[in-house]
């Protein structure tokens, strides 16, 4: 049974898949980039998945989940983006997702540009 909740690029190609939330909902990955796709910024175009990772903190503080992927803005220039928002390990329910420009919300260059409205 699997024990991590990371999934690589790499891993989209494995016969079974190697992370929880797969495992238990074939679609979850399928569904959670629909619904970032659709709290994207208009004239935004492509998708290129690059990873998903959940943060489940052992001490009990909140889970967060993390989708970062490739995309073209308005301008046609390929940027990295990625969405974030609070993760129910055990159920593998990612709540509201907000994102923008960057390698992820703690990134210092990082520019929030969506926000995705109660999935």
């Amino acid at each position: 049974m699997p024990t991590s909740y990371t999934i690589r690029k790499a891993d989209l190609y494995a016969a079974s898949p190697a992370d929880i939330c797969r495992a238990k909902d074939a679609a979850f990955l399928n569904a959670l980039v629909q619904r970032v796709s659709a709290a994207l910024p208009p004239g935004t175009s492509s998708f290129d998945f690059v990873d998903f990772r959940a943060d489940v903190p052992a001490n009990g503080k909140a889970a967060s989940a993390q989708l970062r992927f490739r995309t073209s803005g308005p301008d046609g220039a390929e940027v990295t983006m990625y969405a974030s928002g609070p993760f129910n390990p055990q159920t593998c329910v990612v709540g509201p997702m907000t994102g923008g420009i960057g390698q992820g919300p703690d990134d210092p260059n990082a520019a929030v540009s969506f926000n995705e409205k109660g999935n």
